[in-house]
């Protein structure tokens, strides 16, 4: 079974969300009603490739998590036109405030303990940076070994092309809600391309407790 780092994180604001082409408003990623209550997943892509930013682009790192508590809120903000010298049409987006998670990252060769704890002080997360938006102070809290789960509800979001990573084998994917996540290209972060992925609310079999609730099976139909 694979080891895994836990981590807790606390961010004063936080936008994690896409805005539709030529959208005026841009929402914030839906609830999810788990076993502890509402969450937020963390895309996969999301908190994995913000850890790259700080231990390196080239490294395997594979991560997954949630955000526990949080608050939504309005920002509006006017986009300016430096050409014209003049401000466009306002825009709003949707925020989390008052934020608190939890996230999980893969113990491998080239995640070790020693390096996680020295240099995961804090990351930046999600859109808007230069706003003052995404940063993020973490503590390292435990490494765990997770449990078996026989079945389970997923909550968390990962591509489909690293489901093996997570112990999760594609026959087991029983009842799949699917979508897709953005991914990188490797050589230049600014482009890449969108990629199938499996979504929260998904039933899996013989998965890592960290993953999912856990699900009775009387009166499960696959």
């Amino acid at each position: 079974m694979n080891e895994y780092f836990r981590f807790s994180l606390k961010c004063k604001q936080l936008i994690l969300g896409e805005r539709a082409k030529k959208g005026t408003f841009r929402p914030c990623l839906p609830e999810y009603a788990s076993s502890e209550g509402k969450i937020i997943p963390l895309p996969f892509s999301t908190i994995t490739n913000a850890l790259k930013h700080y231990l390196g682009f080239d490294k395997k790192i594979y991560a997954v998590g949630y955000l526990t508590n949080y608050k939504r809120d309005i920002f509006e903000f006017a986009p300016s036109d430096t050409a014209l010298n003049s401000a466009k049409f306002p825009l709003q987006t949707e925020f989390f405030s008052d934020v608190e998670g939890v996230f999980f990252v893969k113990k491998n060769s080239d995640i070790q303990q020693e390096k996680i704890i020295a240099e995961l002080q804090s990351i930046y997360l999600g859109g808007m940076k230069s706003k003052g938006f995404g940063k993020c102070d973490l503590n390292f809290e435990e490494a765990v070994t997770p449990e078996r789960i026989l079945i389970g509800k997923l909550k968390v979001r990962l591509y489909e092309e690293v489901l093996n990573e997570f112990g999760i084998h594609k026959d087991m994917v029983l009842l799949p809600e699917w979508g897709y996540l953005f991914k990188p290209d490797e050589k230049n972060w600014t482009k890449g391309k969108w990629v199938k992925s499996i979504f929260e609310g998904s039933i899996v079999g013989n998965v890592p407790d960290i993953l999912v609730d856990k699900l009775k099976l009387e009166g499960f139909k696959c």
